[in-house]
């Protein structure tokens, strides 16, 4: 998939984490704080846990499919993880450690993180029927 070379390298995918240690990293954070890791069980596949509140309070866990990045409208996992609103704040992995061996990892907005890896968006949409912003020749 695009940007997974770009998106490692920057932290942005955690890499081989297990379930107990998405829980260990989520617990404190606030809902809506997510991290992307590699499957444990999927091989090749993304998953994100996910801090959620309310009735169903804890921490998730959610395989990103095939057909999640290969819509019409989502063509990334970047386009897909700022289109939805249950992912606000993303860990990013620092490549420090604390003294206990416990990795460093810092919360960054999502837009702001991944934005160089989405497809950019007009800010409102175009009418085909309105006039062209240019002057004829």
């Amino acid at each position: 998939q695009r940007h997974m070379a770009a998106l490692w390298t920057e932290g942005l995918v955690f890499g081989m984490v297990s379930r107990e240690g998405v829980y260990a990293q989520l617990i404190t954070r606030p809902a809506g704080t997510f991290l992307l890791r590699f499957s444990e069980s999927s091989a090749g596949f993304i998953a994100v846990g996910y801090r959620v509140s309310g009735a169903n309070s804890g921490i998730k866990n959610y395989l990103v499919k095939q057909e999640d990045t290969a819509s019409a409208t989502v063509k990334t996992l970047p386009d897909f993880i700022r289109s939805r609103p249950e992912f606000s704040t993303v860990l990013q992995y620092t490549g420090q450690h604390l003294e206990d061996g416990f990795p460093v990892l810092y919360p960054i907005h999502k837009d702001y993180a991944l934005k160089a890896y989405c497809a950019a968006r007009p800010t409102k949409p175009v009418d085909p029927k309105a006039g062209s912003p240019y002057d004829e020749l």
